[in-house]
């Protein structure tokens, strides 16, 4: 080293690094969450005007379906009054498991919640030399 020339100290270097690397963690810590909350936001949106529809499409049907059940007991009062109450009891129950079933296989295929968020939190962990 001659006389004039500077030099940084290791330990300045060092901090700077340091301070860089906290600087990027917080970064990208604030932009997943961000992305966390967005995607929560959605998903209750979503699942609430998925909830709405279906206790309105479930009240309309009810009424429909009582109404109905009402109509044809009515009209085969005289004969065969408890044979209809039996079908439309059987056809109730038979629309009611197959509904179930139904929403429990679309509930078995729908996206998995945070994808996004999970998937990016994998790239960096992946970046920063950890397993995914």
């Amino acid at each position: 080293m001659g006389p004039g020339s500077t030099t940084v100290a290791p330990e300045r270097v060092t901090g700077k690094r340091l301070r860089s690397l906290a600087a990027t963690v917080a970064d990208i810590v604030r932009a997943r969450s961000q992305l966390f909350s967005c995607e929560l936001q959605e998903e209750l949106q979503r699942r609430g005007q998925l909830l709405a529809l279906i206790m309105l499409a479930g009240a309309c049907l009810h009424a429909a379906l009582f109404a109905l059940t009402v109509l044809l007991v009515v009209i085969f009062w005289d004969t065969y009054r408890i044979e209809v109450i039996c079908v439309a009891c059987g056809i109730y129950l038979a629309g009611g498991i197959a509904l179930g079933l139904l929403a429990r296989a679309q509930l078995a295929q729908s996206a998995q919640p945070f994808a996004a968020s999970l998937r990016e939190l994998r790239r960096d962990l992946a970046a920063f030399g950890g397993s995914p």
